[in-house]
């Protein structure tokens, strides 16, 4: 890191790095979108891999599913309970350790060095440190999802939050993962950075880079997703909205929606990919060399 850590970290300016956005984005949309879609595809494939475990169980234990109190009698079911937990967080650790590729990916773009869609697999490659961050992620997650929850059930909190206790969980949900992640956004952009640092090492230098910009941060997302994030954000909200019997007519216009929110989303998520980068290599005192076409190697 070029920022000497006794040296206060400035905010970076939105108009510059969105410059850069702009400059970086029409040569290297394509590379951007076809590694989130390969991310996408190994997520899927991932969920039918751990979509097994539970048929094996239904198909085992000769159970039927004839109505919705069937299922409820089936989520209640406790082996079949613990099943579907364990592989739910096993799934987000898989994932977070493949997402580590992909951010090694656009950070390479933005450094303008070669890239290949073989990247997307460097979190399996550097296994120890990856695995261990991936681990704490999960965590984090499970801490900032059940704390509210066990803190709802203690009599005289319960007896005060009355009907606005899911209100409150949701709240304190936000709360824990913001307090929890903030600090960590920047450790695999670390990691990609220093291949000999430790986990602690590259948590501590993200939180460094963090402190006191979270909010900053978050506006850069929403203004780097640029229009497509707000249109996403009104077309999701819009779908809210719509009955579930509609006449021909209606359920073609969801089937629109549907599809222009996907597409926005889509593109949203390429320009954030892509611009995040900036921000951290503005924050960490990297070169803010604008880069040329990357190449894409299969």
């Amino acid at each position: 890191m070029e920022n000497s850590k006794n040296n206060k970290i400035r905010k970076p300016g939105y108009a510059k790095l969105i410059m850069q956005l702009i400059q970086v984005l029409p040569k290297n949309y394509n590379k951007v979108f076809m590694s989130l879609m390969m991310f996408a595809i190994f997520g899927f494939v991932l969920s039918i891999i751990a979509s097994i475990p539970p048929v094996v169980y239904l198909i085992s234990s000769n159970f039927q599913i004839n109505g919705e109190q069937d299922i409820l009698n089936l989520l209640q079911d406790p082996v079949f309970s613990k099943i579907m937990i364990f592989l739910s967080y096993f799934m987000i650790f898989i994932l977070l350790v493949g997402l580590y590729g992909f951010v090694q990916i656009t950070l390479r773009i933005v450094d303008n060095k070669h890239v290949t869609l073989g990247y997307l697999f460097q979190g399996f490659r550097n296994a120890k440190r990856i695995f261990v961050c991936a681990l704490l992620f999960v965590i984090l997650f499970v801490a900032s999802r059940y704390i509210p929850v066990l803190l709802s059930k203690i009599g005289f909190v319960k007896k005060l939050l009355g009907k606005f206790d899911f209100i409150f969980i949701i709240a304190l949900q936000l709360i824990l993962v913001s307090l929890f992640f903030s600090p960590l956004i920047f450790s695999y952009y670390i990691f990609s950075d220093n291949q000999n640092m430790g986990v602690f090492s590259a948590i501590k230098e993200s939180a460094r880079l963090m402190k006191g910009r979270f909010f900053h941060f978050v506006g850069f997302v929403v203004v780097s997703g640029g229009v497509s994030f707000l249109v996403s954000i009104i077309l999701t909200a819009v779908s809210f909205f719509i009955p579930e019997n509609l006449n021909m007519v209606g359920q073609f216009i969801s089937f629109v929606i549907s599809i222009l929110r996907f597409i926005f989303s889509v593109n949203a998520a390429v320009q954030i990919s892509l611009g995040i980068p900036f921000y951290y290599n503005d924050i960490a005192g990297k070169s803010s060399e604008i880069p040329t076409e990357i190449v894409l190697d299969v």
